[in-house]
């Protein structure tokens, strides 16, 4: 019982040893990490503000899809393709091999280059001549994506002690939100002023500016060069993490989560304009009365949704990693509790928010699965980086985004417009096809939960870090 005291006693004194010293990760036969504490909030701040300009990059094309459709004349599936798997095809299979070289390289270079090229293919979108053209360049901007969450999530994983890394992550996932409000908002009030073309230069430019700042000042915390290129191939990296159940069932719910939050996004704002125009109307004539300000339909729409999705959307952020770091220190299968039972309180709220009549009561069920949708992050991202060795995180991250991405936000759009267009086919009005696709893509979310709580049973056996 005294030996348990003393390890105890010692533990604590570590933690508050991490709460007033640089940070400094051990692993067996390497150097030591080491940041001061400024360097720490100085480099999760840059890589949290380049995570949102990769979301305000996403998500301008979902506010801006209904101007598009009509000027080009596209299908739902056209816009799904569009909006999703364009982006998501290029930048989940791109993940493997940039990762491959995160784990021996610079990271910070790779982020600071892969911020350029998807925010210079953005700015260029608003030039796109054809769908083709469009296509191409957000092929462009996944490419250029691919290079930017690996690499992040494994650099914050080496500077970040285990006890604050879930709520590490999540401060970096609150780019999420950030980027989402402002791709939603601004683009729309851009979009409803000067057009959907000014909206894409206007997006894509600032990213540009933060790539050359991320170059110059991003701290790369490798003391050595051996360190990095002492890295497993890929046949050992598979290993090391394939074999264990929990990274399968983490990667198969978090990919569900996201079916079910890229997809609906990407189809919100032809959601409410199809389904809420006279709603929109009468809102935008209260909005003037109130504050003398003319706001056109699309402009409301993407404040609003820009407000739900970031403000929302960051809080679940926040909650789950707060939630994860206290439950998962005394348990590490707690780490799943929370994404479990969003995963499937959120369905309920999704579908009342389709079949409401009233614009601002559906916005307002929407905000309950925008809090509820991003509740994963956190844990799921802390769990998985704790299933692996430093040397191989970069890899076995860009498996995991592999995985939820190219489900998640490659067939999420896709399948929600083809299913959409389906409908349509046998009669039913546009609007109303898509309602009931969205529908549908909502309720993957208790797949989703099933997945979250089978987990639980694998991650104190699968966590070595």
């Amino acid at each position: 019982m005294q030996d348990h005291s003393v390890l105890r006693r010692r533990e604590l004194d570590n933690v508050t040893n991490h709460s007033s010293q640089p940070t400094a990760e051990q692993h067996p036969g390497e150097a030591p990490v080491i940041l001061t504490p400024g360097r720490e909030r100085y480099a999760l701040c840059v890589l949290m503000l380049i995570y949102a300009f990769g979301y305000l990059d996403r998500q301008v094309v979902n506010i801006l899809a209904e101007p598009i459709k009509n000027e080009l004349h596209l299908s739902d599936s056209a816009l799904g393709l569009l909006t999703g798997l364009a982006f998501a095809l290029f930048y989940t299979l791109l993940g493997l091999p940039v990762a491959r070289l995160a784990d021996r390289f610079d990271r910070s270079r790779i982020i600071s280059i892969s911020l350029f090229v998807w925010s210079s293919c953005t700015a260029l979108s608003g030039l796109a001549s054809s769908y083709v053209s469009l296509l191409l360049l957000r092929i462009g901007v996944g490419i250029g994506e691919a290079g930017c969450n690996p690499p992040a999530t494994s650099l914050i994983a080496d500077v970040v002690p285990r006890h604050r890394r879930a709520s590490a992550m999540s401060i970096f996932a609150l780019g999420n939100p950030i980027g989402s409000l402002l791709g939603l908002a601004v683009g729309g009030i851009i979009a409803a002023t000067l057009g959907w073309r000014a909206a894409f230069l206007i997006a894509g430019l600032p990213g540009i500016a933060l790539a050359l700042l991320a170059w110059l000042t991003l701290p790369e915390p490798r003391r050595d060069r051996k360190q990095a290129e002492d890295v497993p191939t890929i046949g050992e990296a598979f290993r090391e993490f394939g074999g264990k159940p929990t990274f399968w069932l983490l990667g198969l719910g978090a990919a569900m989560m996201a079916f079910v939050h890229y997809g609906n996004i990407a189809f919100y704002s032809s959601f409410f304009l199809r389904n809420h125009a006279d709603g929109l109307a009468s809102s935008v004539v209260w909005a003037h009365d109130a504050t003398g300000i003319d706001l056109p339909p699309l402009a409301l729409l993407g404040i609003a949704l820009g407000l739900m999705m970031g403000v929302f959307g960051a809080l679940g952020i926040v909650a789950g990693g707060k939630i994860a770091d206290r439950v998962g220190a005394r348990n590490p299968a707690a780490y799943m509790t929370a994404p479990f039972v969003a995963a499937a309180a959120q369905v309920p709220f999704c579908i009342m928010g389709l079949f409401v009549e009233n614009v601002w009561l559906a916005l307002g069920l929407f905000c309950v699965p925008a809090f509820l949708t991003t509740i994963w992050f956190g844990p799921v991202m802390a769990v998985a980086a704790g299933l692996v060795g430093p040397r191989v995180r970069s890899t076995s991250g860009a498996m995991l985004q592999l995985i939820i991405n190219l489900i998640g936000l490659g067939l999420g759009p896709l399948s929600i417009g083809i299913l959409s267009d389906l409908i349509a086919g046998t009669g039913g009005d546009s609007g109303q096809s898509l309602r009931f696709a969205l529908a549908a893509s909502s309720a993957t979310g208790l797949l989703a939960a099933l997945c979250f709580f089978r987990a639980r049973a694998y991650i104190a056996r699968d966590m070595i870090s």
